[in-house]
């Protein structure tokens, strides 16, 4: 059976890509564009692993709390999620994985290369 992968960000040609490429490589996607979205796919789905965005166009930083939120429920705190995101691009300030803050396995910088985006989720799925 595939493993399943839940995406959530409210840029559709982003979450379109990333599901043909993951898709490409055997892994069920679903998706989700809100963060109240993605958490009903959450709780339907049981996904295997997330890859989130960090900002969203009503707060530029719910995908931290979302996260935050995933990491202290009991059925998701241990499903792996990489946080991806441009936001290092725009602050000097570099965000980075954080047991306390950003409890997130992984934090990609987009635009995330394809190959590199498989890799990393394959050895999260190990």
């Amino acid at each position: 059976m595939p493993k399943t992968i839940c995406v959530i960000d409210d840029d559709t040609d982003i979450t379109e890509s990333v599901r043909i490429v993951l898709e490409s490589e055997g892994f069920q996607v679903k998706s989700a564009e809100s963060l109240d979205e993605g958490r009903k796919v959450i709780d339907a789905s049981h996904p295997d692993l997330i890859i989130l965005d960090v900002t969203f166009p009503d707060n530029k930083t719910d995908g931290f709390d979302f996260c935050r939120q995933t990491r202290e429920n009991q059925k998701t705190k241990d499903t792996p999620i990489i946080m991806y995101s441009n936001i290092n691009k725009n602050y000097t300030f570099k965000f980075d994985v954080d047991k306390n803050w950003l409890p997130a396995d992984m934090f990609l910088n987009k635009p995330v290369q394809q190959d590199v985006l498989v890799e990393k989720v394959k050895s999260l799925l190990k």
